[in-house]
């Protein structure tokens, strides 16, 4: 019997490791320039060059009336990330005091899902631009069996709309081995969080 759900974990394995390869088909060419600049800029945060079997880049965009200064009033507000995030964020809040800006840190805990389940971040903050036409917040992570770098880019629009760009790479064996399980409800998770963000900006406007 053991024999048997050895073989049975064996071929699950390569499978995930096959499908992994498989899926290996995301072009950062693919992309917007904003959507390409922000991912890149994640690649060269983590030490990558190119995305491989055991990368993951999960990116959702969307455009919104709402003007950047409104989402980002909500978005800087730690306090207010459980109003608009998807379930899968669990806690947050900011590490000794720190803020938006470059060497920030701020604790997360997240729900990842099947198969990596609940994890919790030490977030670094290696880009905090608030500039009138763009925001840039990027932050990196190296815990729980891999490496992560998230960017959120908010782009004020010339007619008063706004432009969100919600993108992450992350990157490790458990990645490569879980990423046919979850490639398709991250992408569902950085949607409703960028939903959840436009909504509250509403909101609180």
């Amino acid at each position: 019997m053991k024999l048997i759900f050895g073989i049975f974990f064996a071929f699950v394995a390569m499978a995930a490791v096959f499908l992994g390869i498989i899926y290996y088909s995301y072009s950062i060419d693919a992309g917007t320039p904003e959507i390409n600049a922000a991912t890149e800029y994640c690649l060269r945060s983590l030490g990558l060059s190119e995305v491989d079997w055991k990368t993951a880049v999960i990116t959702r965009t969307k455009r919104t009336d709402i003007e950047k200064k409104f989402l980002w009033r909500v978005f800087s507000n730690l306090n207010l990330w459980k109003d608009w995030h998807g379930l899968w964020l669990t806690s947050v809040g900011w590490n000794n005091g720190s803020e938006w800006k470059a060497g920030g840190r701020f604790k997360e805990a997240l729900d990842l899902g099947f198969p990596l389940g609940q994890k919790e971040f030490d977030q670094k903050i290696i880009r905090a631009s608030n500039e009138e036409k763009e925001t840039q917040i990027v932050w990196t992570s190296d815990q729980g069996g891999f490496k992560s770098c998230h960017a959120w880019f908010i782009i004020q629009q010339n007619d008063g709309s706004s432009y969100i760009i919600n993108t992450a790479v992350f990157n490790g064996m458990a990645i490569g081995y879980a990423r046919p399980f979850i490639v398709s409800p991250w992408l569902k998770m950085f949607d409703d969080d960028i939903r959840g963000l436009i909504r509250e900006s509403a909101i609180r406007m």
